[in-house]
């Protein structure tokens, strides 16, 4: 089973361009792969935690999201990852956990890449949460190349981890150079 994320957005964007290519590239993966709709679920994280303000239309990211896909999409909300962060960190080691502690105590905020980690764990079933997500042995995170140094900070970080070789599970394909705003009638 695999569990494609894919169109990761915060709260204070607006729809962009790289969730148009997401999305594709995600419709791509799924038939060039031959997955079958029992092969796969689909996933949104939205960051709910790092916005300044609010300029998303909930309504109009679920009709955008659920549109011309085969399925439908699961979306967690990263602030939701804060309660479950401390799970996470009980699977990491030494210095990572240690370093990770410093800066909760130091900020009194959690950082993207522990949140990260945070809902990789949950969609990979190892830490058991209220939501209905079901979980799989592989992620497929389709991204924004602007996450890359994160998603290779939560790599390494699990490849040292108390699950090492889980992060092996764990496939990131990048949509390249897409920021920006998506303006349909420009």
């Amino acid at each position: 089973m695999y569990s494609i994320e894919f169109a990761h957005i915060y709260l204070d964007e607006y729809i962009a361009m790289e969730h148009f290519l997401g999305k594709e590239k995600v419709l791509d993966i799924i038939k060039t792969r031959g997955y079958r709709s029992e092969d796969f679920t689909l996933l949104n994280l939205v960051d709910d935690y790092n916005a300044i303000q609010n300029n998303l239309s909930l309504k109009e990211w679920n009709e955008f999201l659920n549109s011309d896909l085969p399925k439908s999409i699961d979306i967690l909300y990263e602030s939701d990852m804060i309660f479950y962060a401390p799970l996470a960190l009980k699977f990491l080691k030494g210095k990572d956990a240690r370093s990770y502690r410093r800066y909760i105590a130091k900020y009194n905020k959690y950082p993207c890449s522990l949140l990260a980690i945070t809902s990789y764990l949950i969609r990979l079933g190892k830490i058991e949460t209220k939501y209905n997500i079901q979980t799989a042995s592989h992620l497929i995170n389709v991204l924004s190349d602007r996450f890359e140094i994160v998603e290779n900070i939560c790599k390494k970080i699990l490849s040292r981890s108390k699950l090492k070789g889980i992060e092996k599970n764990i496939e990131t394909i990048y949509i390249k150079g897409t920021y920006g705003l998506y303006r349909p009638n420009a």
